[in-house]
Order: C-alpha cells, then structure tokens, then sequence
C-alpha cells in the first residue's frame, strides 16, 4: 500500500520540479495542500538501550493502524488527521462517540487505506471548503487508493498528481512531515509508558508499607 513504486527517474526530476512549480505558481501558498499516509506501529518500543546494542530476546509488535496527515504550504493549516484502525469499536474505545475523536475515524480489517475512506474524507473536506469560500489545490502521490472515478469532480478541491516514482523526492509530507509526527508520537508514547511504570512502583511500594494487599486490578 505504502509502496511509492520504483527507483524515481533522477535524470527527468529537475523537469518535474520546473512542471510542478508552474503548477504551484497560479496557486497562493497557503491555499496549496499535500497529504500522504503512513503506518504507524503504536505499540513498538525501542529496539537499542542506551549503549545503543540491540536488545536480545525481543518481538516486535506489529499491531499498526493507518495515519493520513495533510497540511498547507505554509504550516498555517493542518486538517484533522484520518485514524484507520481494524474494528469499529475496540475494547479501549467502548461507548466512545467516533464524532467526538480528534481524527476522523475509520476502520476496516486491513487498516489499510482504501478509495472510498479516501474519497468520503475529499467530500468531508470539499463541503467545508464551499462553507469557508475556499479553493485548495491537493497534491497527491499516484497511489490506487487515491485515483478517482472520471466522473468524480469537487467543486473547490483540485487534485494534482505527482508523477510517478516521484514522490519521495518532491512530495512535502515525504520531506520530513511524517517522521516529524512520528517523532513526537514516539516521545509522547514513552513518557507515557514511563509514568505509567512510576505510578506502578508507587503503588506497590505503599501496598508494601501499609501491608495492603498488591493486586493486578490495581495497577490498571
């Protein structure tokens, strides 16, 4: 799904450049948007310690779910992420509104990106476009997932496909915006992972002192 295709043409990229700057040049910065997904791993740790040696014994966990970032040129401008996970209502989000989520939440077996997730969210995008009297130009890679039908048109979205092979060099999210999110993610993920260990040994330190009874009920 994420696969961008080939090697990119290197010889022709100096020609995309110039083709896509022509493109870019009828459109004011910030109304020039890109978006790409990614795979994000939540529940992967580190695979080195501090000694940066390669921890022995380790799985790592492939439970993934799909992100879909999408910003504008000037960063002024970051649309609510797209959140594909595999079930409709996993066991930590029971009685939890969908609509109430930061993200637009969808979900399928594969937690794969797939075309009608994709062109749901470009109507989403488009009536809250017409509502703001807003156009946008949409770069986009040429994934299946994100060619439409013919007949499919927006009234104030246009959609402009990077050639292929090329994304990695001349699609923004490519360029640092995805490992940015990913980076933070990462860091929000082990602060938690060490305040929950933390508040653990607390607990179990006062169940020790005041002769309670340490369960597991208690740690969660």
């Amino acid at each position: 799904m994420f696969n961008k295709g080939n090697s990119a043409p290197l010889t022709d990229l100096d020609q995309h450049r110039r083709e896509l700057h022509d493109v870019l040049a009828r459109w004011d910065l910030e109304n020039i948007y890109n978006c790409d997904e990614t795979a994000l791993y939540w529940k992967l740790e580190p695979s080195k310690t501090l000694a940066r040696h390669p921890i022995a014994g380790t799985k790592k966990p492939k439970d993934r779910v799909t992100i879909m970032l999408a910003c504008n040129a000037t960063g002024t401008s970051k649309l609510t992420p797209i959140f594909i996970h595999k079930y409709k209502n996993p066991r930590c989000m029971q009685n939890v509104n969908h609509n109430d989520l930061p993200v637009h939440y969808y979900w399928n077996s594969s937690a794969w990106m797939q075309g009608s997730i994709f062109s749901n969210w470009l109507r989403k995008l488009n009536a809250d476009l017409r509502k703001a009297q807003r156009c946008i130009l949409l770069l986009l890679d040429n994934a299946a997932v994100h060619m439409l039908d013919k007949d499919i048109s927006f009234s104030n979205i246009t959609l402009h496909y990077l050639p292929p092979n090329t994304t990695a060099h001349l699609q923004p999210c490519d360029a640092g915006i995805i490992y940015s999110f990913k980076v933070s993610n990462s860091y929000a993920s082990f602060d938690f992972l060490i305040l929950t260990f933390i508040i653990s040994v607390n607990i179990a330190r006062f169940c020790a002192r005041t002769g309670l009874m340490h369960t597991t009920h208690m740690l969660k």
